[in-house]
This record gives C-alpha cells, sequence and structure tokens, in this order.
C-alpha cells in the first residue's frame, strides 16, 4: 500500500512537470505567433504606404505641371482640391511612416536601416519629404491668388515640384524604404520558420518527456518486481533442486538400507 502510493505521487510530481513544460512551450510559441502577426502585419502597412507615397509623389507632380497650364479657373480649382486632398494624406503618411498612426496601421519605426534611410546620409529622406510638402503647400496657396506675381510664384513653386519628382532622389528614398521592410519580412519570415521548427521538436520532446516522467517510476516497480520475480524464481529452482538431489539420497539410503535387510542371516 505504502509502496503503490508512493509510485503514484511520484507519477503525479512527474506527470505536472512535464504538463508545465508542455504549456511552457506552448504560451511561448504562441506569444511570440502573436507578435510575428502584428510585427508582419506593421511591416506591410509600412510596405504599402511607403508604396503609396511614392504614387502621391508622381501624381502631385503630374497636377503641379496641369495648373500651370490650365487655361480656365473651374479646371485649376479642380486641380487645386485634388493637390489639397492628395498633399493632406501625403502627410498623414509621413506622419505614420515616421512616428505612428495606428488608423495607418502603422507603428514607430524601429528598424535601424528605416531610419537610417530618413534621418541619416546620403538620403536625409525626412528632410526631402518636409521640403516637398513645403512647397506644395505654397503652390496650392499661390495658385489661388489672381495676380501677377502670384502667377510668376506659381510657375516658379510648380517647377520646382516637378524637378523634385523628375529627379528621383525623393522616389528613389521612397523605394528604398519599401525594400528595407520587404526584406525585414523575409527575415521575419525565416525566423518564423525555424522558430516554428523548434517549438515542433520541443513538443516532440515533451511528449516524451510527458511519457518518461510520468511512467517511469511505474516502468522501475515493473522492472523491480520482475527481478525480484527472477530472483524467486532461481531460488525456487535451487530449491527444487536441493528437494531432488535430497529425495535421490533418500532413494538411495532405502534401497541400501533394504539390500542390508535382506542379505541379513536368518537365525
Amino acid at each position: 500500500n505504502n509502496q503503490t502510493s508512493s509510485i503514484i505521487s511520484k507519477m503525479w510530481k512527474n506527470f505536472i512537470f512535464a504538463i508545465a513544460f508542455l504549456i511552457t512551450i506552448s504560451l511561448w510559441s504562441y506569444i511570440y505567433s502573436q507578435y510575428h502577426t502584428s510585427f508582419e502585419k506593421s511591416t506591410g502597412a509600412l510596405i504599402n504606404i511607403s508604396g503609396q507615397q511614392r504614387m502621391l509623389t508622381q501624381r502631385i507632380g503630374f497636377l503641379s505641371e496641369e495648373l500651370v497650364l490650365a487655361s480656365d479657373n473651374q479646371k485649376k480649382e479642380t486641380i487645386i482640391n485634388e493637390l489639397s486632398v492628395l498633399i493632406s494624406r501625403f502627410k498623414q503618411h509621413h506622419n505614420g511612416l515616421i512616428d505612428w498612426d495606428a488608423s495607418l496601421g502603422l507603428f514607430p519605426v524601429s528598424r535601424p536601416q528605416v531610419i537610417d534611410i530618413y534621418y541619416n546620409s546620403p538620403h536625409y529622406l525626412d528632410d526631402q519629404i518636409r521640403s516637398f510638402i513645403q512647397h506644395v503647400d505654397r503652390l496650392i496657396e499661390v495658385s489661388k491668388q489672381e495676380t501677377s506675381d502670384s502667377i510668376v510664384e506659381t510657375v516658379v513653386e510648380a517647377r520646382y515640384i516637378i524637378s523634385i519628382v523628375f529627379n528621383n532622389e525623393l522616389l528613389n528614398g521612397l523605394e528604398l524604404v519599401v525594400a528595407e521592410n520587404e526584406q525585414i519580412s523575409i527575415e521575419q519570415m525565416q525566423l518564423l520558420n525555424f522558430v516554428n521548427i523548434v517549438v515542433l521538436i520541443s513538443n516532440i520532446l515533451g511528449l516524451l518527456l510527458v511519457g518518461i516522467f510520468l511512467f517511469k517510476p511505474l516502468l522501475k516497480e515493473v522492472s523491480q518486481q520482475f527481478e525480484n520475480a527472477i530472483q524467486q524464481n532461481k531460488i525456487l529452482k535451487n530449491e527444487i533442486k536441493n528437494r531432488k538431489s535430497i529425495e535421490l539420497e533418500k532413494e538411495k539410503l532405502e534401497v541400501r538400507y533394504e539390500s542390508i535387510i535382506n542379505n541379513l542371516p536368518i537365525g
């Protein structure tokens, strides 16, 4: 009874340990998968928004040229309204890319490569974008005026904006942000695949540990009982052998005594 209770107690402790091990692995894999999902969403949003910034830049450059060539006020007003909408979106995207904007699925940029593109040599992308925004805002402002000076300034601002777009420096910087985040996404997928393999192997090992820790005391007891049975069997065999030897000696003595008695002279 005491021995059985001790075995059950050991099995229960080992079972708890093994289950805790599996739960820890599962919890860790769940937390990492959640982190990876969140990271991938953020990276995907960065790629998407950076790509949109390139298209917005090109569209703003095209509209700036159209604004200078517009011959009637209605067309100019339509172009100015579209420019206002586009530059407003452009500003929101930029703020989201360098800081965060949950509505766009963007979070703080933490990768050094991306930060370098925005703030360090040779790109200084943040400075380029702020200068671009400033000139577009100025273009919209002066194009609403109807003086000879404003017309000249509209042309100057439009040409400057067009030169920025056709110079490709700003577009190349935005394209580099896209490329960096695509590389980050590839690295994360490779890391996720590695982690999945580690988790799979860990779970298999964990299941083996469950079996080992759970049944080890029982197997040990069964093994001990088997060894005891073998020993008892050996003892029994020796006893049987000894008994047979004694019986054989007894039979020999009986035959001998019988022979002696039979050979005694009759009186």
